[in-house]
């Protein structure tokens, strides 16, 4: 089996985690920025997901193997999608690269 050196997981990785950190260091910078306020809905879904991850209460118990993460990681995700969206408004309307 040939692989090229772009097909290597850490090359693919790479790209990834910059964007990941390019995301985060946005959604730092809206925070402070005076002129920029979070939707209500989106604090409530923020503060909401921190609570369920941190709780000790399930839907589904963590201690299963594997199946336990999965409401974890779905309320992460959609989390996350949300996040997204208004970084990427955000970044359009102070013609930031995003």
């Amino acid at each position: 089996m040939e692989q090229t050196l772009n097909s290597h997981p850490r090359r693919r990785a790479r790209p990834a985690m910059l964007r990941l950190l390019r995301g985060a260091r946005l959604l730092v910078r809206m925070a402070r920025d005076p002129s920029y306020r979070f939707p209500p809905k989106t604090k409530m879904l923020v503060v909401l997901s921190l609570v369920y991850l941190v709780s000790p209460v399930d839907l589904i118990p963590d201690f299963l193997p594997v199946i336990g993460f999965v409401d974890d990681l779905a309320l992460l995700t959609a989390t996350a999608a949300v996040l997204a969206g208004h970084a990427r408004d955000y970044a359009q309307r102070r013609n930031i690269e995003f």
